[in-house]
């Protein structure tokens, strides 16, 4: 799929109630909103997806438009979509398991805090939130100490307790081996373990503090005060139990042990314990995991805005260690399509099953499903809005894209019924069914009839995404109701019996 230019976005599709002189006819509830957007998505005709749903998080550099967590379908159909107030972004949404559950998780809040200077739109400020298979936000993870959870990461460990990132100004540091001032400030990345339940913080993890300033590939110049040194996106647990932090302007991967703080190890950048095989090294990346004991997969950005770049493509690289020999080899790799422009930043890779995988491009604005020989399944891509200017001058792609993407299988069940509209059209009803975030959902049944409690099934319809809409001929109806049909025939959930008034 060719990445497009869409002049305009096109409105969030309203199913409105209609109201005519000689009918009226009156929800249940609101109809959820749809996204402001158009995913297009491409699927290779033939192919096996691995399953699941997926999951991304649009935002913009600007935030003039309404985004929010977003679930969809391998056809790019949306499932279940939280829009979030104006100025409010999401990040890293995906599916985790919190108390033995399956959870959603992600990171909302605003980017742009002009106390970060040019580096302001990498860095956001805000809240981690956990979401229950119901749509109940169980827990937020908030800090009162001035550091705020970041947008780059939020993992939840097995014993409850949540890894996040963030970012700390640090006045009165030398600069001058860097090129610097001599009172300067930094920009300090602080990685935080925190305990869910309490709020208390069990880790406090500085860069500062344990990797020297001479490291960084993002030297303090075009003006850059106060000074990004570091600029941490990615944090999680590694095999052995230690923690493995990315840093993207070291170009370097950190094996930091959680109960001490110490360094174990250096994978990459300008001091790595390991010698990288030709082809093998990385530059400006992020989302560092490991797939096994000994494997690593990880986005290779190649550019980091403003530094320039290295390579001339990005790409998803699956790394071997050789702990013995202390040597990093490629194990695969999948380079960015040629019709692409460089992602200068986020990116995302996930190993999924028979050998799939899943890759975001970042900034570009799409993600691509791979099989095992890096040919592309199924293809999504995320409107373009024109441009935007940086704080540092840097006129810039503004087009919607997500910071990752994921593929996980996940069950939903609404605390909410099912959302009926209905409007008088023509000689029958306009009728529009709607249930946020169910799942499993492959047909809608519309019961109507003279009387409430004599209603019979007048219309069948497939499961067209969030709202489907779709007319039924009965004028004689003046009570209706749907149904949510499962793909066995199952009922799932039901709306309240509509009164549709006399016409």
């Amino acid at each position: 799929m060719k990445r497009r230019l869409i002049a305009s976005i096109g409105l969030a599709l309203l199913v409105a109630v209609g109201i005519t002189s000689k009918a009226s006819a009156a929800a249940t509830g609101a109809l959820p909103k749809l996204p402001s957007f158009k995913l297009q998505m491409e699927v290779k005709s033939g192919t096996r997806l691995a399953p699941g749903l997926t999951f991304i998080d649009p935002h913009q550099l600007t935030q003039d438009l309404i985004g929010g967590p977003e679930i969809v379908d391998d056809q790019g159909r949306v499932v279940w979509y939280h829009p979030l107030p104006q100025g409010v972004s999401a990040s890293n949404f995906q599916v985790q398991t919190y108390e033995g559950e399956p959870v959603l998780t992600w990171w909302q809040g605003t980017t742009g805090n002009p106390a970060f200077g040019a580096v302001a739109p990498g860095i956001g400020q805000g809240e981690d939130v956990i979401m229950n298979s119901s749509y109940k936000i169980i827990a937020v993870i908030k800090t009162d100490d001035g550091i705020k959870p970041d947008s780059h990461e939020f993992q939840l460990t097995p014993d409850g307790n949540a890894l996040v990132s963030g970012y700390n100004l640090v006045p009165g540091v030398n600069l001058t081996s860097v090129g610097g001032p001599a009172n300067g400030t930094v920009v300090d990345s602080v990685v935080r373990e925190i305990d869910v339940k309490t709020g208390k913080v069990l880790l406090d993890w500085s860069a500062l503090a344990h990797v020297p300033i001479t490291d960084s590939h993002a030297l303090p110049v075009f003006g850059a005060s106060p000074w990004d040194f570091f600029h941490v996106n990615s944090v999680s647990e590694t095999p052995d139990g230690n923690l493995l932090i990315s840093s993207r302007h070291m170009w370097a991967l950190y094996e930091v042990n959680p109960q001490t703080g110490a360094i174990v190890s250096t994978i990459g950048g300008k001091e790595s314990n390991y010698t990288f095989a030709p082809g093998a090294a990385f530059a400006w990346q992020h989302d560092p995991r490991f797939v096994s004991d000994d494997e690593i997969s990880v986005f290779d950005n190649e550019e980091g805005l403003p530094y320039g770049r290295v390579l001339p493509y990005s790409r998803a690289l699956w790394l071997h260690l050789d702990r013995a020999n202390h040597t990093v080899s490629v194990t695969r790799e999948i380079r960015q399509p040629s019709d692409q422009i460089e992602s200068g930043s986020q990116g995302s890779v996930q190993t999924l099953s028979g050998g799939r995988a899943l890759v975001g491009w970042g900034a570009v604005g799409t993600f691509a499903e791979y099989n095992r020989a890096g040919n592309i399944l199924r293809e999504g891509t995320l409107p373009e809005a024109g441009t935007t200017q940086l704080p540092n001058g840097m006129t810039v792609p503004n087009n919607w894209q997500t910071y990752r993407v994921f593929k996980e299988r996940w069950k939903g069940t609404p605390a909410a019924r099912p959302v009926l509209s209905v409007a008088r059209k023509g000689g029958g009803w306009s009728v529009s069914a709607a249930w946020n975030g169910g799942t499993g959902i492959a047909r809608w049944k519309v019961l109507a009839g003279p009387e409430r409690s004599a209603l019979t099934a007048v219309k069948v319809k497939s499961w067209k995404g969030l709202i489907t809409t779709f007319g039924v001929k009965d004028s004689t109806a003046r009570f209706m109701q749907v149904v949510a049909i499962a793909e066995d025939g199952r009922t799932l959930a039901s709306s309240k019996v509509l009164a549709l008034g006399k016409g």
